[in-house]
């Protein structure tokens, strides 16, 4: 009697599993076949490929997600003349969901010549932009991301969402959204906003012990970019905001980083500061991105040896002022 239960309850597991991931696989298949693009979608897995070179694997927070948003994939690939597959994430995605990312990117057999990071200090200092952050409900379900975060120690909420997100008609539903162009344009600089985003990013503080346990998870990013031939570049994008509390900090660790692994950094926090080309206080609007592209990217990329194309900061940060 007791071995009958045993069986029957086996079985029953095992068919709740099978529908289970059925579902999940099937979901994936369902909405990958919808064909999307960098631009009119935030996940990253939609729309990475398979078995390919790319030139160059943009990852980073929202700020690098921009490049890819409001049709600013196809103008950036255009102003670059290189293959782009952006992994960046928005919502306050920090360094260890871009380790998982770009792992995940290597075990889909792709390969790419430069990695460029948009890297944000503030992504360095708190567990909520890396092991809780769980913001992946855009997501398909992935063996190979799964596995990824589950090393990567993502937390148990983070799993489950991921994993739940796949049970709702929102994701059945997804479909290609494109965006017309950012137009949004900041009119001053606002003292007021600008602290209550700081406040935001920097929610936890800037605790030394947990700077350090994310700069390891950046340096082993480093070590895997380059075991796999990949030529890995530090960017500081633009911003409003002026100086960050965590901009210090930051800056050392990729002083230190480009010393034992020949890893450029940029610094171009002040490279634009037009406060029309901005959307908000710390994102670039399209107008922003195409100039950016243009101006620092193109020649950071292409060797053309412009004056702010060579490594370390290319400029210090001014006194915060009114725009």
């Amino acid at each position: 009697m007791l071995r009958r239960f045993i069986v029957r309850s086996a079985l029953l597991l095992a068919v709740n599993l099978a529908i289970f991931f059925g579902w999940l696989v099937g979901t994936a298949w369902l909405v990958k076949a919808r064909h999307f693009g960098n631009s009119d979608t935030e996940s990253s897995l939609l729309v990475m490929p398979q078995g390919q070179q790319v030139d160059v694997v943009i990852l980073g927070t929202s700020h690098a997600r921009n490049f890819a948003r409001f049709g600013n994939h196809a103008r950036l690939e255009r102003i670059l003349g290189k293959s782009v597959v952006n992994l960046s994430r928005g919502n306050g995605a920090g360094v260890v969901p871009m380790k998982a990312y770009l792992e995940t990117f290597y075990d889909e057999g792709n390969r790419c010549r430069e990695l460029v990071w948009f890297i944000d200090a503030w992504a360095l200092y708190s567990a909520n932009w890396n092991e809780e952050y769980t913001d992946y409900a855009c997501e398909p379900f992935s063996f190979s991301f799964a596995t990824r975060l589950l090393l990567n120690g993502a937390s148990a909420p983070a799993l489950h969402g991921y994993l739940r997100s796949k049970f709702s008609w929102e994701w059945v539903a997804s479909a290609p959204a494109p965006q017309p162009c950012c137009e949004h344009r900041v009119a001053r600089r606002d003292e007021t906003a600008v602290r209550q985003r700081i406040e935001n990013l920097y929610h936890a503080g800037t605790d030394e012990a947990t700077f350090d346990r994310y700069a390891s998870v950046v340096e082993e990013v480093v070590q895997l970019a380059q075991r796999q031939g990949t030529r890995v570049r530090f960017v500081l994008s633009p911003t409003l905001l002026g100086e960050e509390p965590g901009r210090a900090r930051l800056l050392a660790l990729l002083e230190d980083l480009e010393r034992r692994y020949a890893t450029p950094f940029h610094d171009l926090t002040v490279a634009i500061e037009e406060t029309e080309l901005f959307e908000d206080h710390d994102h670039l609007n399209t107008a922003g991105v195409e100039r950016f592209a243009a101006e620092h990217l193109h020649p950071l990329l292409n060797g053309d040896g412009a004056p702010d194309s060579q490594p370390g900061p290319v400029a210090s940060r001014p006194a915060a002022r009114n725009r």
